[in-house]
């Protein structure tokens, strides 16, 4: 099979998820209307995002538990598609899912009651097309109240960055934190072969869809320096020789050299950089503001050792990078970066060379990952990183050099 085709088979449509949540015996069926279905499928069961239960009372509760702060527009929304659930109208219009009973059969269901020691009810999220895309399940109790997150690793990929945020939950719990609330890891374990990561909810019903940059910079500095931090330069950083490795296991292209060439001329550099914690996917969509605290969520990117401010810089980029027109997204972040990065305390001198290794490490990862081919958003990595590889050393972007 060709890497194209193996990354495509990582996507699963609805049905085929059911199936991997509830193997044999069960059997998974489509149904139209709903109404007597395990799932109710929205907005359909050939495009399915959302897979919530059938029942009048959980289905809503699952809308209710949504895992961000959301704006008017969706809380309007997700209010008249709750309603519709609770007097059966939806049911009634849309299709959903049966799955047919094994009695005493291995199911994604006995695991979770199993972990949690309870009964259960899940609703299912899925996510945008990208080579990370993952089951995100709801576990609610029989009354409706929200127990957990799980999520599950189904391929290689989700099943690495399981393991990596069970890592960082371990890492992080216990830290007496001050801006910043991290879930609690509730359970990480192995079944048939993948792995399904449960954490704890956070209480996001009184968050305001605004996300606060005072509060949001207080605890990335907070989370950048729990561990303290190491002030080294670029050629001696544990970093920039992971980013080598990371680097060669791309294998050879023209890209990937001038990549090369470019980590080269910044370690050359004199410059001493400040090296914390980073959450590693920091954005306004992992994350809500509940009075002087950050709630932030998806740690399965955490890492320690990386310069300061890349979570800064990501939660600039992210929404530039899935414009329209990302095309002078990179160039456009290097602009930027001295005056984003001073509010991490970063001299803007070594801003930009912050910057374009910031730029470097997300065009590995996507690169590594395969998001081109899975349809992410940004995904086309040279589109947005050539422009940036061009304009290094050149007149418009100069990496910056310390005489010591």
């Amino acid at each position: 099979m060709s890497k194209q085709a193996d990354n495509r088979a990582n996507h699963r449509d609805a049905a085929s998820l059911l199936r991997e949540l509830y193997p044999e015996p069960y059997r998974i069926k489509v149904t139209r209307p709903a109404l007597r279905s395990r799932f109710v499928a929205l907005p359909s069961a050939s495009a399915t995002r959302l897979l919530l239960p059938a029942d009048a009372r959980l289905g809503p509760a699952t809308l209710r538990h949504a895992r961000r702060a959301l704006g008017l527009r969706s809380r309007l929304l997700t209010t008249s598609v709750g309603l519709a659930l609770r007097t059966g109208a939806a049911q009634l219009v849309t299709s959903g899912f049966t799955v047919e009973s094994a009695s005493h059969a291995d199911s994604i269901d006995r695991v979770l009651e199993s972990a949690l020691d309870r009964r259960v009810v899940i609703g299912i999220f899925l996510g945008p097309p990208r080579a990370n895309q993952k089951p995100v399940l709801q576990v609610l109790d029989r009354d409706g109240g929200l127990l957990g997150i799980a999520k599950i690793g189904l391929d290689p990929l989700t099943r690495r960055l399981g393991q990596n945020e069970a890592d960082a939950l371990t890492d992080l719990a216990g830290s007496d934190w001050s801006n910043l609330e991290v879930p609690k890891l509730l359970h990480f374990d192995r079944w048939r072969g993948n792995t399904v990561l449960v954490q704890s909810p956070l209480n996001l019903r009184a968050a305001p869809a605004r996300v606060d940059p005072r509060v949001r910079v207080g605890a990335m500095r907070e989370l950048a320096t729990r561990n303290g931090v190491v002030m080294s330069s670029w050629d001696r950083s544990e970093y920039l020789a992971r980013l080598q490795g990371r680097i060669a296991s791309l294998g050879e292209s023209g890209l990937v050299d001038r990549m090369r060439g470019v980590v080269r001329e910044v370690a050359c550099s004199k410059a001493c950089i400040t090296f914390g914690a980073c959450h590693g996917d920091w954005t306004a969509w992992n994350m809500a503001i509940v009075g002087r605290r950050a709630l932030v969520w998806d740690w399965e990117r955490y890492e320690r050792d990386v310069p300061l401010g890349f979570d800064e810089l990501h939660f600039t980029f992210m929404p530039m990078l899935q414009s329209d027109d990302p095309g002078a997204a990179g160039l456009d972040l290097i602009r930027l970066a001295p005056r984003i990065l001073q509010r991490v305390g970063v001299d803007p001198e070594d801003a930009k060379e912050i910057c374009v290794l910031y730029l470097l490490d997300i065009g590995i990862r996507y690169l590594a990952d395969r998001q081109s081919e899975a349809g992410a958003r940004g995904g086309d990595v040279t589109r947005w990183l050539a422009p940036v590889l061009s304009a290094v050393g050149g007149r418009h972007i100069k990496v910056v050099r310390h005489d010591g």
